[in-house]
């Protein structure tokens, strides 16, 4: 299964190694923040290109997929 079906973001078998790593090495606190930073940019890019209102419709929401689908 993937974050957002139709394009395939993110395969959600795999997303707590990038979102919530281990922390046992320093490397691992260098992807925490890499990912920090990337999921810093993909919503500045969002509110860029969608508006800051039709991000609040949808961010932290159940059922995102409909949610996207309806906007």
């Amino acid at each position: 299964m993937f974050a957002v079906l139709e394009n395939k973001l993110m395969d959600l078998t795999i997303d707590d190694f990038f979102f919530r790593p281990p922390l046992v090495e320093y490397a691992d606190y260098i992807v925490k923040w890499i990912s920090y930073t990337h999921a810093g940019s993909f919503i500045t890019f969002l509110i860029d290109s969608y508006g800051l209102e039709k991000i609040e419709q949808v961010y932290n929401q159940d059922q995102l997929e409909i949610k996207l689908q309806n906007i």
